[in-house]
Order: structure tokens, then sequence, then C-alpha cells
């Protein structure tokens, strides 16, 4: 994975951790699917100030990067975990049946969350799956 030169204001970004093998994977796969239509970026490469916070999205921190997937839209809105991952798929038209079952379908929001922190918290574990 290549260190982005820039970042466009008018794409989806997602913001993940590049140390961790299970992240890289899902990333990868990620990209295939969204194409061009969502940026990825490692929270690594971003500059913290001084209270652990991203200079570029101030409103992210190191913290949160740590415990999961972070997606900034081009309006500034961020979405964290499961959603993120649901709201970058659709973002790229792809995959919307995901973000609407995490809408609209009683128990799904919970669930995704739930195994997305069950995993995250766990990932030296899925490291080798």
């Amino acid at each position: 994975m290549s260190r982005p030169n820039s970042i466009r204001s008018d794409l989806p970004l997602m913001i993940w951790d590049s140390e961790c093998a299970w992240c890289r994977r899902w990333i990868q796969r990620w990209q295939r699917i969204t194409g061009e239509q969502v940026q990825y970026a490692p929270y690594q490469y971003f500059d913290l100030d001084e209270n652990n916070q991203l200079k570029k999205f101030p409103s992210i921190s190191i913290h949160d990067c740590e415990r999961a997937v972070q997606l900034v839209l081009p309006d500034g809105s961020v979405y964290r975990a499961a959603e993120a991952v649901f709201r970058a798929l659709a973002a790229a038209g792809r995959r919307n049946v995901w973000l609407w079952l995490y809408q609209h379908c009683p128990g799904f929001q919970f669930i995704s969350e739930r195994l997305y922190t069950f995993i995250a918290s766990r990932r030296p574990l899925f490291q080798k799956i």
C-alpha cells in the first residue's frame, strides 16, 4: 500500500490501520470493490496534534483509529466501524444492500457493530485466518 500523495476532498476517505494484517486484507478487498470511488489511507500517514487527534481531521483521534476504520465523507461526516464499511461500499455504488440492512433491518446494526467490535478487539487472533 503506497502513501497517498494527496487526499481528494470530493471522495470518501477510509482511514485504517496499516499495521494490522487482517485490516490490510479487507482494505485490499474493499479497494477492488470500490475502485476509484473511495480513497484509502492508513492512519499512520497522518500527523497528530498535541491531543493525539489527526491534524487533517481533528474530530478523529488516534484512539478512534486504533479501534476501528474511519470513513470521512466529502461533507465532513465521519462514520466508524461497520457503518463506515457499509457507507463506503454504498458510496461507490456497490453493495448498497448492506447499508440498507444496517439502516432498516431491526437488529442488523446491533449485530454488525458487535461483530466488528468482537473481531477488532481480537485482531491478533484473526491475523492468521
